[in-house]
């Protein structure tokens, strides 16, 4: 037996269990920290398919170094099927909500996918958004607004001509009965602290859906930095442009919801 295969056994071996007391650890989600996953929009494929998958892989590659050639290949399975499971879930919850059950441990896979949103994502969304307290950014919400209708999570990009991922404010875009509002909302140091922003309906001209690699003027930019993993949203008035990133099926709801109340068209 070569020594060579005996040390990366084990190597193998130890990161293996490393990643399986990491995905133990996340799943069992007994404390703000362990659910670190929850706080970000690629946190919940990396738990609940990243992780699982890599963790499988690794355990059953230390073990086959030693097997035959014909059951090395055998080994690739598992890991695999894991792997399509998990993103073919991930794929069609937000689709179809009931899928979410099929797949992440049981105290996730019971949240309703209003309480997925919410949880632990430095704010809230939904009726416990309208209930915020004192120093809040509802204290900070123009009275004229009125109404809050619906909200969805996402950033804005702060340099529109050269966006970047790194250089975003995180937060919520709020539809209001009004107005439409961008309300940071996220922990430091991507808070977004001082870009809150209020647009009444009657300043709004546009709202249309660009290429993840789109500028404000919804003109396609260079650079691995500016693509970006979410779908981009680009908000236009008579005098400027805002640049958002929100997830792909929402972009399309929040340009849907402008639109409507500006009496347009929505932009594709």
């Amino acid at each position: 037996m070569s020594i060579n295969l005996i040390v990366l056994s084990l190597m193998l071996l130890l990161i293996g269990l490393s990643l399986l007391l990491l995905t133990v650890w996340s799943w069992r989600g007994r404390s703000s920290r362990s659910r670190w996953w929850m706080r970000s929009w690629e946190g919940d494929s990396v738990a609940l398919v990243v992780l699982p998958t890599a963790t499988l892989a690794v355990l059953l590659f230390s073990v086959a170094v030693f097997a035959p050639s014909w059951l090395r290949v055998l080994v690739v399975y598992p890991p695999l099927a894991v792997g399509a499971w998990g993103t073919l879930v991930a794929l069609v919850s937000p689709l179809w909500w009931p899928a979410h059950r099929l797949w992440g441990p049981r105290w996730y896979s019971r949240m309703s996918k209003e309480d997925v949103q919410n949880q632990e994502r430095g704010g809230t969304i939904s009726a416990s958004a309208r209930q915020l307290g004192a120093g809040s950014t509802a204290d900070r919400r123009p009275a004229w607004l009125g109404t809050l209708v619906t909200s969805f999570w996402g950033n804005l990009l702060l340099d529109r001509a050269n966006p970047s991922r790194r250089n975003v404010a995180r937060g919520a875009l709020r539809v209001f009965e009004n107005g439409f509002r961008f309300e940071a909302t996220g922990a430091a140091p991507q808070s977004g602290a001082g870009h809150d922003t209020a647009l009444p309906w009657e300043e709004i001209t546009a709202a249309r859906v660009v290429s993840d690699r789109s500028n404000g003027s919804g003109e396609p930019v260079s650079g691995l930095l500016d693509r970006s993993f979410l779908t981009r949203l680009v908000v236009t008035t008579r005098d400027d442009a805002f640049l958002f990133e929100v997830t792909g099926w929402n972009a399309r709801r929040v340009a849907e919801c402008i639109t409507q109340n500006i009496g347009g068209t929505t932009e594709a």
